[in-house]
């Protein structure tokens, strides 16, 4: 592809994506106080205590928190009616919106296409929660779905003091993960072009079961579009699909251009892409496989650090000094409990007596937890009371200019 076709493309998408922006400032916003009544689908997961369900919606653009008593029980991919008064609530970093006094109704179906993968995500859960105690659980369904609930209060601080807390959202390695052994599998006994299709099937049904999370929405997106590129017989271009993904949902929803969760996963990928390259030729091992697998931890942690630092400390207003070692020690183990994690969920899907296969992930689980553990009550985390945007800025350019040959 020409760089003036690039261009081209490149200047259309930024005038669309203008335009859009340009629209959804005219269009309906919510305000204070607002009586609101709206249907929507529940795809956030629902956090539960022993007394009440939080989760989130998504209304005019924006992100509505709910909280709710144990009853009406809601769940995962339920379509609900929703009613209440909206209000908004004052935080450290910024502001939210919450729903008050909200009015829940179970809209019945007959019949969803996405049922089936609710129904394994649930199971999921259910078989998870079985076999394996409740943090080493929570810790296993948040690497292989993302899924984010019941963690104890005190191993949920460690995960954040440590720096790992990532490892527990689905994200782009994921999908990679996922990609690879579902092309390797039906590429065993069908055409390329039938397996690439139903890899990129699979790559969509993964996204419904983590809950259509950022992530892993720009990763499915990427990742269709090489295998897409693979059927056309066209070499993938990771820059320009990272673009067209980060188009395409903030053409869908604009106010993602504010998520924090959005921010980091897309400036974590162009770490990956531009950053991670220059690191490899000063770190990597390429003789010891042991070494090798901590190098490459090594690499990845520094690059989506590097590229994510001013977004965290602007936010966050804290920084773990010792993350870095923390995600080398134990990044090693995500690919492993991912495959044992998802093997034995499709397994128990049919049986649940499969689940008793979980207790192979149970090891690296305890090693997990007591590594986190260690480093979270260790600290080693510092704080500042707020960051300018002209020091971001300066630290972007500098970045920048520092790696603008690749660019060219």
């Amino acid at each position: 592809m020409g760089r003036s076709i690039v261009f081209l493309i490149l200047i259309s998408l930024l005038i669309l994506l203008t335009a859009r922006f340009y629209v959804y400032s005219l269009g309906n916003k919510v305000s204070d106080g607002e009586q609101i009544e709206f249907e929507a689908r529940l795809l956030s997961q629902v956090k539960t205590t022993s007394y009440s369900r939080s989760f989130s919606l998504n209304y005019n653009g924006e992100r509505i928190f709910v909280n709710l008593p144990l009853y009406p029980p809601v769940k995962y991919g339920d379509k609900l009616k929703i009613s209440g008064e909206l209000n908004q609530k004052k935080l450290d970093r910024g502001e939210i919106w919450v729903l008050k006094k909200p009015d829940i109704q179970l809209v019945t179906e007959k019949f969803s296409l996405l049922s089936p993968i609710y129904s394994f995500r649930s199971k999921a859960v259910e078989v998870y929660r079985s076999y394996l105690p409740s943090d080493e659980a929570s810790l296993l369904l948040g690497i292989v779905f993302g899924i984010k609930e019941s963690f104890s209060e005190s191993f949920y601080d460690d995960l954040r003091t440590a720096g790992v807390l990532h490892v527990i959202a689905a994200s782009g390695m994921n999908v990679s993960m996922l990609g690879a052994l579902l092309a390797g599998f039906f590429g065993a006994f069908l055409r390329r072009q039938m397996a690439i299709l139903l890899t990129i099937f699979g790559i969509f049904a993964f996204t419904a079961l983590a809950g259509f999370e950022a992530s892993i929405v720009r990763a499915a997106i990427m990742g269709t579009l090489a295998f897409s590129a693979q059927i056309l017989g066209r070499q993938s271009w990771a820059f320009f699909g990272l673009l067209i993904s980060g188009f395409l949902m903030l053409f869908i929803s604009p106010s993602l251009i504010f998520d924090i969760g959005f921010q980091l996963s897309f400036s974590a990928t162009l770490g990956l892409i531009y950053i991670s390259p220059f690191i490899d030729k000063i770190f990597r091992i390429r003789k010891a496989p042991v070494l090798r697998a901590v190098s490459e931890d090594f690499n990845t942690t520094v690059s989506a650090q590097v590229a994510t630092l001013p977004i965290i400390l602007s936010n966050f207003g804290s920084y773990s000094i010792l993350s870095v070692l923390t995600n080398v020690l134990v990044l090693w183990t995500v690919p492993i409990l991912m495959i044992i994690g998802g093997i034995t969920s499709i397994l128990a899907f049919f049986f649940q007596g499969f689940g008793i296969f979980l207790y192979l992930a149970l090891p690296l689980l305890m090693y997990f937890k007591f590594i986190v553990g260690f480093f979270g009550k260790f600290g080693g985390q510092f704080e500042i009371v707020s960051l300018p945007w002209q020091l971001s800025l300066a630290y972007y350019l500098f970045i920048l200019a520092l790696f603008a040959k690749k660019f060219k």
